[in-house]
């Protein structure tokens, strides 16, 4: 049962939660969606879980029954069939596979390489390919693919803050392996992917409710510097992570007004802040019941 349990969390699927939001970017901007994108967010979860399960094997991260790679390749195999339907999925099924391959091969030993791969992979790529399904205007589509790019390369370095010890001892090369000033670089990285993010207003001609939303995403992450300095990282890359998913649901409300469009996002948004308190509550009771065990 345990293993069992473990093979789901191997999937890691809580992030392609990510991944369906800046999907739904491009459907914002044409307020429609089809079943297309819906497809491609399908094979992106089954595929996305395969590679998972894969990283979980590789890294040893968890104690999992021997039918893994049975499950994985079955996952795999669905995403990939289910992207046959279109052209344009296919693409970004092979691209995501080929970028995810080399995430767990060599890019995670070259500086900047994993947050490189991670920046197209559960950003660029699936705008890029939402746009394109959507048939999206050409400079649209050129400017949301840049934007999500520029800007969440900026702030995907954060994510090394969490497992500098296991990253060294595998070899990964990010800022906090290689030197003794890699939080203050991790930091002043997020500066620019902030100040991307309140830029979006103008590049995009969004409105006052998107401010609205920006304003709470500007307090989490004076918050979530405020942990990283405080050494608190496992907490700060949940709360980036979960401010990034904010900006984005701001901006999809902010251009979108049919239900359909917004719904998967509001699911998506809503799902990740539930296991984020799920998760706090979940450490809160632990660390009390060690507490009293030690007394």
């Amino acid at each position: 049962m345990v293993e069992s349990i473990n093979l789901l969390k191997a999937t890691r699927v809580y992030r392609t939660l990510q991944i369906l939001m800046a999907m739904m970017i491009p459907t914002a901007f044409a307020n429609t969606i089809n079943k297309e994108v819906i497809l491609l967010g399908i094979s992106c979860i089954l595929i996305y879980s395969a590679a998972g399960i894969h990283n979980a094997i590789r890294d040893k991260d968890y104690v999992m029954p021997l039918y893994s790679k049975k499950v994985m390749f079955t996952l795999l195999c669905a995403g990939l069939i289910i992207s046959l339907s279109n052209h344009i999925i296919f693409f970004a099924a092979m691209a995501g596979i080929l970028l995810g391959l080399s995430y767990n091969t060599f890019s995670r030993h070259i500086l900047f390489g994993d947050s490189t791969i991670l920046a197209i992979t559960h950003y660029t790529l699936p705008c890029f390919s939402a746009s394109l399904l959507l048939k999206q205007d050409v400079r649209l589509t050129v400017a949301l693919t840049g934007f999500m790019f520029l800007t969440f390369w900026f702030l995907m370095h954060s994510k090394n803050l969490k497992d500098t010890e296991d990253d060294a001892k595998r070899g990964y090369k990010t800022l906090t392996t290689i030197g003794r000033n890699g939080k203050t670089i991790s930091i002043m990285l997020l500066m620019p992917g902030f100040l991307s993010m309140f830029l979006a207003y103008f590049m995009f001609n969004l409105t006052n409710r998107f401010l609205a939303v920006f304003s709470i995403v500007f307090i989490l992450q004076a918050v979530a510097i405020k942990q990283i300095i405080s050494n608190e990282n496992q907490s700060a890359v949940k709360l980036i992570r979960l401010l990034m998913m904010l900006f984005l649901f701001g901006i999809i409300i902010d251009r979108a007004s049919s239900i359909k469009v917004i719904l998967i996002p509001a699911f998506s948004f809503l799902s990740y802040l539930a296991l984020l308190l799920t998760n706090s509550i979940a450490k809160e009771k632990y660390l009390k019941k060690a507490g009293v065990m030690s007394e």
